[in-house]
C-alpha cells in the first residue's frame, strides 16, 4: 500500500489493527458517517423548532463540542481495552488494537 494514499491516522490504523482495509475505504469512514447522521440532526432540529424548543447556534457548538468529547472517551477506553488484550512480554506500543474502536471513533 503506498503510504501517499493514508493520512497519518489512517496510517496508524493500519498498524495497529488486525483489520485490514485500504486506505481509500478507511478514508471514506468519516465522511460516511457525516452524511447518515446529518439527516437525523436536521430531523431533530425541526421537530424541536416546531415545539419552540430549538437550541441556539451557541448551544448547537456545545453541542458538538460535548459529541467530541464522548468520541475521546471512546478512544480512551479502546485504548485501555487494547492495552489489556497485550500479550505477556510485549510493549503496548506492539499491540494491535481491535477494529471495533476504530470504528466507534468514527461514529462521532
Amino acid at each position: 500500500m503506498a503510504a501517499n494514499t493514508l493520512s497519518s491516522a489512517s496510517t496508524h490504523a493500519f498498524n495497529k489493527s488486525n483489520w485490514k482495509v485500504t486506505g481509500i475505504i478507511s478514508n471514506a469512514i468519516n465522511p460516511g458517517w457525516v452524511i447518515v447522521l446529518t439527516f437525523p440532526l436536521i430531523t431533530l432540529w425541526r421537530w424541536l423548532d416546531k415545539k419552540g424548543l430549538e437550541p441556539s447556534t451557541p448551544a448547537k457548538m456545545v453541542f458538538g463540542m460535548v459529541l467530541t468529547a464522548l468520541a475521546f472517551f471512546v478512544f480512551f477506553i479502546a485504548a485501555k481495552i487494547g492495552e489489556a488484550s497485550v500479550p505477556p512480554g510485549a510493549t503496548p506500543t506492539h499491540s494491535r488494537c481491535r477494529p471495533f474502536g476504530c470504528l466507534a471513533l468514527t461514529a462521532y
